[in-house]
């Protein structure tokens, strides 16, 4: 038996060990921000990066309390997860 055969014999007696069980290809995004108020901007990113990157999903992550914007009044967090749940509720991918 030359060493071709004993590689390609080798090759195909491997089996692949599996620790984990196999997971599903589904993209998911995150887009985070204060979002105050929710705009068309954020509806158009937020579509092309799951256009672009071709997501299943894409998860808003709505900022409570922003450290770069302390400074700033900054609506109250219901009254802007109020908002943001309507303008994404159309879409089935946010």
């Amino acid at each position: 038996m030359n060493i071709k055969n004993v590689v390609k014999k080798a090759k195909t007696t491997v089996k692949t060990l599996r620790y984990t069980t196999c997971m599903s290809r589904t993209k998911i995004g995150l887009f985070g921000g204060t979002f105050d108020p929710p705009h068309i901007g954020h509806l158009i990113l937020a579509s092309e990066a799951v256009h672009q990157f071709d997501l299943s999903r894409l998860l808003w992550m709505l900022a409570p309390d922003p450290p770069h914007k302390q400074e700033q009044p900054i609506t109250p967090l219901p009254h802007r997860l109020e908002m943001l749940q309507g303008m994404i509720a159309d879409n089935a991918a946010f």
